[in-house]
């Protein structure tokens, strides 16, 4: 089998074609090729599914091996960081409802008709816009992590929280909006996973941003 370089032709070979989820081209010239080609995928999503799972995360990366590079790596650094993680992350077709990612208790459903290759200029392109809290490659995961550890570590908080209906005040999503991110300002949910993933990325936040996501429920570090 040859794999060609994104820049290369390959109107020689007899299959030829792009691989959108992991960024690259490939050239088949056999029928072995092809078994070799789909193995070589295959193999590598078992090895990172495996890392996950020395995390004790249970992962189902389908076969995107972008997406699972970076999902283990923000795990790692969450764990890093002395968090609890996800029970799950699952690749599934679902109801997405236009967004990459939802979680539902402590698992991490993922998107696999999003464009993942693209996340890295969308999430700075929201950050530059005061959308979101960081411009961090990894960002979008980091706040979905925080989502699903809000659910794992605190339930009875966190069913209180949906069960009360809590809502910010205008004067608390004006200060929000602007200490932490506008879309932290539309829920408490979304407030809690903003502030998460702008800490994974190294932000400091005021003592009363700090103070009401405790009192959310927000994900604490062991070393806290």
């Amino acid at each position: 089998m040859r794999l060609t370089n994104v820049s290369e032709k390959a109107s020689y070979n007899k299959i030829s074609g792009f691989n959108k989820a992991n960024n690259y081209s490939y050239a088949i010239n056999t029928k072995a090729d092809v078994i070799s080609f789909l193995a070589k995928d295959s193999e590598q999503i078992k090895q990172l599914e495996k890392e996950a799972k020395l995390l004790r995360v249970k992962a189902n990366y389908g076969d995107n091996i972008f997406l699972a590079k970076l999902v283990n790596e923000a795990l790692k650094d969450v764990k890093a960081a002395c968090y609890k993680l996800p029970k799950k992350i699952i690749y599934a077709t679902g109801d997405y409802k236009g967004h990459n990612a939802f979680t539902r208790g402590a698992n991490i459903y993922l998107n696999p008709d999003y464009n993942w290759q693209g996340l890295a200029s969308m999430t700075k392109r929201n950050y530059s816009a005061g959308y979101t809290s960081t411009d961090n490659p990894k960002h979008n995961i980091y706040h979905e992590i925080g989502h699903a550890i809000h659910q794992r570590c605190h339930p009875i908080k966190f069913l209180n929280l949906v069960l009360s209906g809590t809502r910010f005040s205008p004067d608390e999503q004006v200060y929000i909006s602007t200490q932490v991110s506008i879309y932290a300002a539309k829920t408490v949910f979304e407030f809690v996973a903003e502030v998460f993933a702008g800490q994974m990325a190294g932000k400091k936040y005021p003592e009363d941003i700090m103070k009401y996501y405790y009192e959310l429920g927000g994900p604490e570090s062991k070393t806290r």
